[in-house]
């Protein structure tokens, strides 16, 4: 899972960079990394997604920043992402996609990390119903990650909770078995019975 974190406040020359005309945005080039922008360089595009004008593509999200007491409050943040066709967007469990890329999206307190999955072919993607993670022609994917070895056409889904798109799983192609990322290795795939959901 992406990791959890908060949001420091940004300074700016005395200005209060949570006013109604700065706002915080977190760069792609390095998820932590948080800068203060102006909100009249933000265009909206569509949903929540915005540009820039330099193009970069953010999706409007929330952070949290520490107060003088040391508790933390809710603020809007800006988080890039790399840019996404609205004629053809769509999500789809725990993942954004476009006609050209997929994007693996991790929920946490700071509203969220985004991953770009290069190796998923989004002409055939689909997310699980009830796990985090989906199939393309070539692959099976744990959240972001490449389940080596598993048969997308053949695998089968084990989840102990229905319409969960956020919860581990088995996975078993009959071959193979994976609990979530963990490659059942040497031994038999044992699913437990609570496991009863199957997709």
């Amino acid at each position: 899972m992406g990791a959890c974190h908060s949001v420091e406040p940004a300074k700016s020359k005395g200005q209060d960079p949570l006013d109604s005309t700065r706002v915080m945005a977190r760069f792609i080039s390095d998820k932590f990394k948080v800068g203060v922008i102006d909100r009249a360089d933000l265009k909206k595009k569509f949903d929540e997604f915005y540009e820039d004008k330099s193009g970069h593509f953010f999706i409007r999200s929330f952070g949290h920043k520490r107060t003088e007491k040391h508790e933390f409050e809710p603020v809007e943040v800006f988080v890039e992402v790399p840019k996404l066709d609205s004629a053809t967007y769509k999500v789809a469990g725990s993942y954004i996609m476009d006609s050209s890329k997929v994007i693996c999206v991790f929920q946490n307190s700071d509203g969220g990390n985004y991953v770009w999955m290069k190796d998923a072919d989004p002409r055939s993607f689909q997310a699980f119903k009830n796990a985090f993670g989906g199939k393309d022609k070539d692959h099976v994917f744990y959240n972001d990650k490449i389940l080596e070895g598993l048969n997308p056409s053949t695998v089968k889904v084990y989840s102990n909770t229905k319409n969960c798109s956020n919860c581990t799983a088995y996975f078993t192609d009959g071959k193979l078995c994976y609990s979530g990322d963990e490659k059942n290795e040497g031994k038999s795939c044992s699913i437990p019975p609570e496991y009863k959901f199957i997709e």
